[in-house]
């Protein structure tokens, strides 16, 4: 069984490896930041694949630092929408769906529309999970689809 001190050493490595993947605020060093400090705002933004680009009824945005982003119960996902605020999430899955989201916004697609969304997530499964785990950028992500 680990003592107290080998648990917190274990979290404070797992903690130094998060803060890796962070930016600090412009009026912040990283050496103004202690073990109480509130987290910094974390790298990478969503980048879209357009509609046009891809052949799909609307446009996708992947976040590229999902996985440090969205630390806790929440399910890998991709957005739906031709605004990353106001798009629907899907979850990025084997048999991905809409999570819960405005139902006026998911009426602009029909459910044959939501049906090819949903098979292009599945069939590219691989490489949206390794871009939204931080393994490969946007770039890469895009060469690897199979449309």
């Amino acid at each position: 069984m680990k003592t107290n001190e080998a648990i917190i050493e274990s979290l404070r490595q797992r903690r130094k490896k998060l803060l890796e993947n962070i930016i600090y605020p412009a009026n912040s060093s990283e050496s103004n930041f202690t073990d109480d400090a509130i987290l910094p705002v974390i790298k990478g933004k969503a980048k879209k694949l357009s509609k046009e680009k891809s052949g799909l009824p609307d446009d996708i945005w992947f976040d590229e630092a999902g996985k440090f982003r969205w630390l806790g119960d929440k399910s890998p996902f991709v957005k739906v929408g031709s605004e990353y605020r106001t798009a629907i999430p899907v979850t990025i899955c084997a048999d991905p769906m809409a999570m819960a989201g405005d139902t006026k916004a998911l009426k602009q697609l029909d459910n044959d529309q939501w049906q090819e969304i949903y098979a292009f997530i599945s069939r590219n499964y691989d490489a949206i999970i390794k871009h939204w785990s931080g393994d490969i950028g946007f770039q890469a992500m895009r060469r690897a689809f199979l449309l």
